[in-house]
This record gives structure tokens, C-alpha cells and sequence, in this order.
């Protein structure tokens, strides 16, 4: 009885181990798309590991797609760049950005110029009152300064390095008709 038991055993054993090795998920590939960054028939092929397993398969951006001369994005940024049609995605992104930065800022700007005018009105000619006024409309004309200077700075990075001051500010989207 019990070399009947070790021998079931061992046969569970080994079944158990031959069934989980030849179970294992094999790798999922789309037109003999292997790796990251692959390039097939000028599409860039992109790679992502859900569960264990390696997924692969082709972006619609071009081979030579890269943010900055050959430094190819990650894999985030490849999947924004194919939302932007095959741009760079990340001018979208920072545009984005500073846009939403320059509605805040503004908000809080026109704040402080409320809230100084409000002051000043009802200050009664305290002279403490008057200094805040004056510091929050300082204040308020930095906050100003600072939000133009996101434009300029973009706008100067923009001519530098694409050639058009409008490059980052207001990227233009590929169009499916020939222009």
C-alpha cells in the first residue's frame, strides 16, 4: 500500500509539473513583432507584460518617430503619440498643461485683485490695509508676469528647436487628406 501511495504521488507530481510547463502562456505576436521598439514595414512595434505573459504589436507611428534624435519614448508616450495621429504626443501634453496652468493662475490672479479692491474699499483709511492692498496687487502683477512668461518660454523653446514659435502652443493634428 505504500509504494502504491508514493507511486501515485510521484505520478501526481510529475503530471503536475509537465501540465504547468507546457500551460504556460506563449507569446502573443502580431506580424513577427518581437520587441520593443521593433521596426516592421516603418511601423514601430510596442510591448507590454499583462499577467506575466508578453504582449506585442505595431503602432501606427513611424519607425523613426523618436522624441529627441534616437531616444525612442516610453511606451505611455508611444500610445499618446498614436491618439496625436502619429505627432509627438507630448507637445499636445505640455500644451495641455500650460493652458491649464494659465486658466488657474488667472483665476487666482483675479482673486487677488478682488479681494485687494475689496480691501482697499473697506480699509477706512487704515494704513495697514493700504500695505496689503499694495503687496496683493504686487503680488497679483508677478503671478501675471510669471503666466506670460510660460508662453514666451515655449514659444522661444519652440523656434529653437522645431522652427516655429507655435510648435508646443498649438500643435497642429495630422490630417487623413493630402494638403
Amino acid at each position: 500500500m505504500k509504494k502504491l501511495f508514493s507511486f501515485a504521488l510521484s505520478f501526481l507530481i510529475l503530471f503536475t509539473i509537465a501540465f504547468s510547463v507546457l500551460a504556460l502562456p506563449t507569446q502573443a505576436q502580431a506580424q513577427a513583432c518581437n520587441y520593443n521598439g521593433q521596426c516592421i514595414d516603418n511601423r514601430s512595434c510596442l510591448c507590454f507584460s499583462p499577467g506575466g505573459f508578453e504582449v506585442c504589436y505595431l503602432t501606427q507611428s513611424p519607425c523613426g518617430s523618436a522624441v529627441i534624435g534616437e531616444v525612442e519614448p516610453p511606451p505611455g508616450v508611444a500610445e499618446y503619440n498614436d491618439l496625436a495621429g502619429g505627432e509627438i504626443g507630448l507637445f499636445f501634453f505640455l500644451s495641455r498643461i500650460i493652458n491649464l496652468a494659465s486658466i488657474i493662475g488667472g483665476i487666482i490672479v483675479m482673486w487677488n485683485f478682488l479681494s485687494a479692491g475689496f480691501t482697499y474699499v473697506t480699509s477706512a483709511g487704515n494704513t495697514g490695509a493700504h500695505e496689503k492692498v499694495r503687496d496683493k496687487l504686487t503680488w497679483g502683477l508677478v503671478g501675471l508676469a510669471i503666466i506670460a512668461s510660460f508662453y514666451l518660454i515655449t514659444a522661444l523653446i519652440g523656434t529653437l528647436f522645431y522652427g516655429s514659435a507655435t510648435a508646443i502652443l498649438n500643435p497642429g493634428l495630422g490630417t487623413a487628406l493630402p494638403e
